[in-house]
Order: structure tokens, then sequence, then C-alpha cells
């Protein structure tokens, strides 16, 4: 029996005897397809009606420890802080989208040579969240 062929392709008894057809395909029938593209689609459990916000993902415990951490830093912390204290960047773009934190793009110097970093601040609304 021959292997299967991709939809709407079709190919001769000698093609694919040859095995030259089957290196440019993988004809496991059990594997899952792949994507086509790096973005991501969108959910499906989003709002129901156009300008809803969908619920937050991170619990708000989570929430309010990104919130004290950023009240406790006169400067703000950057990404890779965030990312060492353990808050995911979907969490922070989360409270930037609230409107709880500012994330702005500063440049800055790390071991004599500058680089552009990301500093998250948290705004007025972010600390009376937290009161």
């Amino acid at each position: 029996m021959a292997p299967p062929t991709p939809t709407g392709v079709s190919f001769s008894r000698r093609e694919l005897d040859s095995g030259a057809i089957a290196a440019d395909f993988d004809f496991d029938q059990n594997a899952k397809p792949q994507a086509r593209c790096n973005h991501q689609r969108p959910s499906r459990k989003g709002p129901a009606w156009p300008g809803t916000r969908e619920m937050p993902k991170y619990s708000p415990a989570d929430r309010r420890r990104a919130l004290v951490l950023l009240a406790h830093s006169t400067n703000g912390c950057s990404e890779a802080l965030m990312l060492a204290h353990g808050f995911p960047m979907e969490l922070t773009n989360e409270l930037v989208n609230d409107g709880l934190v500012t994330a702005q793009s500063e440049w800055t110097k790390a071991r004599g040579r500058e680089i552009e970093a990301t500093f998250f601040r948290i705004t007025d609304v972010g600390r009376r969240a937290l009161a």
C-alpha cells in the first residue's frame, strides 16, 4: 500500500518507490499539524462583545505582588528584574493594559556599554489599587 499523500497532490508509483518524495513530506499519521506562523491565535475565551475586557489571566495575589515590588522601587524595575522575580511578561502586559503600570524604553549603561531596556513603574492608579 502506498503511503498517503498530502491533499490534492498525486505522485507516480516510481516517485513514491524511489524515496525522493518521502524525503520532502512527513507521512506520520499521528503527527500534529505544525503552526505556519509565529503569531498567536486570538483567544476563543475572549470578550463576548467588542470593547469589553477579558478577565485577568493571573491571580490577584500575583498581580498584587508585582505592584508591591514596583511600589517599593523608586526608579521602577527593568524587564529583566521582573523576570528574575518570577513575573512573566504576560502579567506585566496585563498590568500595563489595565493602567496600573507604565512601561518605558530607556537607554542605560551595563558593563560599559549602552543598552536599551524597558522599565516598569507603578502609576497613581496602581498605588490606589494597593491601598
